[in-house]
């Protein structure tokens, strides 16, 4: 794949999964003016030149980006996505049968010691 479709999809997968949501909400949360934000050109160019191993490691956890489910749930948001991310498998997962992966409500009743790698 040529460097141009690639920038491309990139930046079409950028649009629909994280502009488009965000300026289509009607409550945002502001931004202090001294951050970055992802959907803003800045974000988005410094997520471009990123250095190849940086950016992998964005784009190998953003499928499993799960947004707070309450305003104390930050943590528990930042665990579910990071083990999902590892492949970690819950023992008890029925909102999502027949597939198995933590949410921010199974996490609290599955156990640490019974997480295992998906085989």
């Amino acid at each position: 794949m040529n460097k141009s479709i690639s920038t491309f999809i990139i930046t079409l997968v950028v649009y629909l999964f994280i502009l488009q949501p965000a300026y289509s909400s009607d409550s945002r949360l502001t931004v202090p003016e001294n951050l970055i934000t992802l959907n803003s050109i800045n974000g988005i160019n410094l997520l471009k030149k990123a250095p190849i191993n940086l950016s992998k490691r964005y784009w190998d956890l953003s499928p499993f980006f799960v947004t707070e489910k309450g305003l104390a749930y930050c943590a528990p948001a930042a665990i579910v996505m990071v083990l999902n991310a590892m492949g970690k498998v819950p023992n008890i997962a029925p909102e999502h049968y027949p597939y198995k992966i933590f949410n921010q409500d199974n996490l609290f009743y599955n156990s640490s010691f019974g997480v295992h790698f998906q085989r």
